[in-house]
C-alpha cells in the first residue's frame, strides 16, 4: 500500500476514535478546606449543617467523596449505590444505609438509620452545591412524629 495513503488513514482513524470522558465530567468538584461564610449566615450560628459544620476538608475524586470534620473522617461512594452499615451504640445497634448520587452538578447525600434499640428514625438528606465559588451545603433532618428541620449554610474555600 502507498505510504502516503496509509498515513492518511491512519490520522483518520486517530481522529474519529471517541475520546474518554473526562473524569467527574459535568459534576462539582468539592475538593479543598471550607470554612462557613458567617456574614451570609449571620443568624445560622447553631443551625449550621452537621455535614460540615464551621469548617470542613472534603477531598474528591471520580469515585469517593472524603469529608473530614470535627475530628472526624467519613467517605463516601459517588456511585448511588446504597452502603450498608452497622454501628454499636449505648441504645443498641443502629444499622444505616448512605447512598450518595448526582442530581445534575449537585450530590446528594441520603442517611437511613433503619433503628437504633426500638426507637425509629426518618431520612436525612444533605445537598451540596456550588455557586459562584462558593459552597452551599443544606441539610434536611426529619424525626418521626415531627416535621423536618432544614439547616443550611454558605461556605467559601480558606485563606492558605
Amino acid at each position: 500500500m502507498n505510504p502516503i495513503l496509509m498515513t492518511l488513514l491512519i490520522g483518520l482513524a486517530a481522529t474519529t476514535v471517541p475520546l474518554a470522558p473526562q473524569r467527574g465530567a459535568g459534576k462539582s468538584d468539592f475538593s479543598g478546606h471550607w470554612v462557613v461564610d458567617l456574614p451570609s449566615n449571620a443568624s445560622a450560628e447553631t443551625m449550621l449543617p452537621t455535614f460540615c459544620a464551621r469548617d470542613c476538608t472534603l477531598a474528591q475524586t471520580a469515585q469517593t467523596l472524603t469529608v473530614e470534620t470535627s475530628g472526624r473522617k467519613t467517605s463516601y461512594t459517588l456511585n448511588g449505590i446504597p452502603v450498608r452499615q452497622e454501628t454499636a451504640s449505648p441504645y443498641g445497634t443502629s444499622v444505616t444505609t448512605t447512598t450518595a448520587a448526582w442530581e445534575g452538578t449537585s450530590l446528594v447525600i441520603t442517611f437511613k438509620v433503619e433503628a437504633i434499640g426500638d426507637r425509629q428514625f426518618a431520612p436525612n438528606v444533605t445537598r451540596l452545591s456550588l455557586n459562584r465559588g462558593r459552597l452551599h451545603i443544606e441539610n434536611v433532618r426529619s424525626a418521626m412524629g415531627r416535621g423536618p428541620t432544614n439547616s443550611q449554610a454558605d461556605y467559601v474555600r480558606a485563606k492558605p
